[in-house]
């Protein structure tokens, strides 16, 4: 690949060396999420780690996912999408829904929530939502919900940190 291509000019100025971004980036752990939804052609899902709060009142939250994803389409003409907060122990669930394959549901148990989105179980979090705004953004869609209902243990949820797979170590206070 050319190295040009990996470059962004900021307002700024200054040339950003992309690959070093995102191992910039990388530092900041976030738990890892397996967005669902349902479309035309039947459920669908992604690992993603871009999940955030945005608003407590109304209550909203976001994502984002790539341009060029596979499950793009899929996403843009559902109605909803679930955000699933896997636990400590579903990194091989994780792994399975990076993976690109036509039927991602056939061995994971699921039940259906708001707008027939797959709620995957065993879970930390689920955040059922409403599709409110869909943002293109520089190389991402940015997808905004509402939630509509939601559930959640007190169980560890699964990390991700430069790169791995990591596990939450609670310090007293």
């Amino acid at each position: 690949m050319d190295s040009e291509a990996l470059k962004a000019e900021p307002a700024g100025g200054k040339e950003l060396d992309a690959l070093d971004l995102r191992r910039a980036l990388g530092n900041f752990a976030t738990g890892v999420t397996v967005i669902t939804s349902h479309c035309t052609l039947g459920p669908i899902g992604i690992t993603a780690v871009s999940f955030s709060s945005l608003s407590l009142d109304p209550p909203l939250v976001l994502w984002s996912l790539s341009n060029t994803s596979a499950g793009l389409s899929g996403f843009l003409d559902g109605e909803g999408f679930c955000i699933n907060v896997l636990s400590e122990g579903q990194a091989d669930i994780s792994k399975h829904f990076a993976q690109r394959q036509t039927d991602k549901f056939r061995t994971i148990d699921y039940s259906l929530g708001a707008h027939d989105c797959p709620v995957l179980n065993g879970c930390v979090a689920n955040f059922q939502c409403e599709t409110t705004d869909i943002l293109r953004r520089g190389d991402h869609h940015i997808f905004i919900g509402e939630v509509l209902d939601y559930a959640h243990t007190s169980e560890s949820a699964l990390v991700y940190h430069l790169g791995n797979y990591a596990a939450v170590r609670r310090q007293s206070s």
